[in-house]
């Protein structure tokens, strides 16, 4: 039996053995379910229901010393960070009396302890809870990778059960021993009236919080919602390497447990990041076309919702434009007219719920509240329609040329550069300076195919979407002072440059 324990706690000797833990070892040679409360949450009320549960044997009790200065040591005849069995309980002149076994004492091994000796000597009360009291039972076993991360619900395992309403439930929370890290990577336990996974602590009713104050055992004692289901969310702190658990449910009436699905039928996670140069900011700057952004279309109109999850040190939003009727693929400037949801900045996460009607184009803008905070982020839609969602790439077309520092003097019209179109194509031109207006005109007809008028630095023109014919072009600007622009020219193939003043 020695052999078998020590080989349970991963040691080869008795000199590696670095302690035992009532509740946890009374579990692994019993089955019997592990309950740890701090001696000063051990009311009378629940000592006097522990007492006719112990008479009843349902139950194996044992106490925990804390630390203990020498003179308690000598005064209490115990050792300090160490557990002791409760062989026996009787109540007398309305106190309690608890016999431990206590080995230290040479002549008799048994102690007898009040209720208020218990408040002075011990940090924690054990009480181990006889399964055999449920009729019904299941479990599920699972790993926590080390690269689950851990800033969001979203990422939290999630376990739905489903029992009969108002029955009386218990869920034991089990770290395994013996594999790689020795801490518990889960926080607490919280409980929701829900029947599908959570994005965050505002999706549903809350029912309950239990902490992992043990690696090994936490046990949740709680009630099925009348609808006959809720959803365990086990809320993780930093994770570094896998971990394994089983959660085990109990109950007198029947039910059952799995992985919790999202409340719509579709699902679908991409991984992005705010990077050096696509890090645009919110949309009051320039610069906010350069964040990341993504097509969705679905193919039937329906509710959907989009998380953007992210650690909790930056400030994020997201915004959905209806994109059908622009001239680009990515939201190059913001217009409100196309807006269709808008969140405020938020820690960490930001939610939409929407409807998206059937087989239009729309684009997510994932956005930080500073220009250039960087950071990896993940976007989440659910639908109950089958979707597409692709990111967008940043460029306005397959080939670029760029014209830089040219200049533009108040008098009117300055044409900043010429290109020859060989055949037909797209081009998408954006222009960075403090212009008045710009426009493409074809030199051999006079014709001006694009224009723009923007009193922001930074211009677009074209088109990501429209060819246009062959021929010789210019791009002109005026400004209301001299200025130095720059410029570039995208296009579905290489161009040449005819003229660059």
């Amino acid at each position: 039996m020695e052999k078998a324990f020590l080989q349970v706690h991963g040691c080869t000797d008795i000199s590696a053995f670095r302690g035992s833990n009532f509740g946890n070892d009374c579990h692994l040679l019993t089955s019997f379910l592990p309950e740890y409360i701090p001696i000063q949450e051990l009311t009378r009320s629940l000592i006097d229901s522990i007492y006719q549960e112990f008479l009843s044997k349902n139950v194996l009790l044992g106490l925990a010393v804390g630390r203990l200065t020498d003179d308690e040591v000598v005064a209490f005849h115990l050792v300090p960070n160490h557990d002791y069995c409760i062989t026996d309980i009787t109540f007398s002149n309305d106190d309690y009396l608890f016999t431990i076994r206590n080995p230290s004492l040479a002549t008799n091994p048994f102690q007898t302890l009040s209720l208020k000796d218990l408040y002075a000597m011990f940090q924690t009360f054990y009480v181990n809870w006889n399964s055999d009291r449920f009729a019904h039972g299941a479990k599920k076993t699972f790993v926590i990778p080390s690269t689950i991360g851990s800033s969001s619900y979203i990422d939290y395992p999630q376990f739905t059960i489903d029992g009969a309403p108002s029955s009386s439930i218990w869920i034991l929370l089990e770290g395994h021993m013996g594999r790689e890290g020795t801490g518990s990577v889960i926080s607490s336990v919280l409980c929701y009236d829900t029947d599908h996974k959570l994005w965050t602590s505002d999706d549903s009713e809350f029912i309950s919080s239990t902490p992992v104050n043990n690696p090994l055992f936490t046990l949740c004692k709680l009630s099925v919602p009348a609808d006959g289901c809720l959803t365990a969310v086990l809320r993780l702190t930093d994770v570094t390497s896998s971990h394994f658990y089983t959660i085990h449910c109990y109950s007198q009436e029947p039910l059952s447990i799995h992985r919790s699905m999202n409340k719509l039928k579709h699902f679908k996670q991409l991984a992005g990041s705010w990077s050096i140069g696509e890090s645009g900011g919110p949309w009051s700057e320039d610069t906010y076309w350069e964040n990341p952004q993504y097509e969705i279309t679905t193919e039937d109109t329906s509710p959907v919702s989009i998380g953007l999850f992210t650690s909790s040190s930056l400030h994020v939003s997201l915004n959905i434009f209806d994109n059908d009727f622009n001239d680009f693929n990515r939201v190059v400037g913001f217009k409100e007219k196309d807006l269709i949801q808008s969140e405020q900045y938020t820690d960490g996460l930001s939610l939409s719920r929407t409807t998206l009607q059937a087989g239009k184009k729309y684009v997510i803008v994932c956005s930080t509240y500073h220009v250039d905070d960087l950071g990896a982020f993940k976007l989440a839609v659910n639908s109950n329609s089958v979707f597409s969602l692709r990111p967008l790439l940043t460029g306005l077309g397959l080939f670029k040329k760029r014209i830089d520092g040219a200049n533009v003097s108040r008098r009117g019209w300055e044409t900043i550069a010429r290109f020859l179109l060989k055949r037909r194509s797209r081009v998408a031109i954006k222009v960075t300076g403090k212009t008045n207006r710009v426009q493409l005109r074809g030199i051999q007809t006079g014709e001006v195919v694009y224009s723009a008028v923007s009193s922001r630095k930074t211009t677009f023109l074209g088109s990501q979407k429209e060819t246009i014919s062959d021929g010789e072009y210019e791009v002109q600007v005026t400004s209301e002072k001299d200025c130095t622009v720059d410029a570039e020219i995208w296009t579905d193939y290489i161009i040449s440059s005819t003229d660059e003043s």
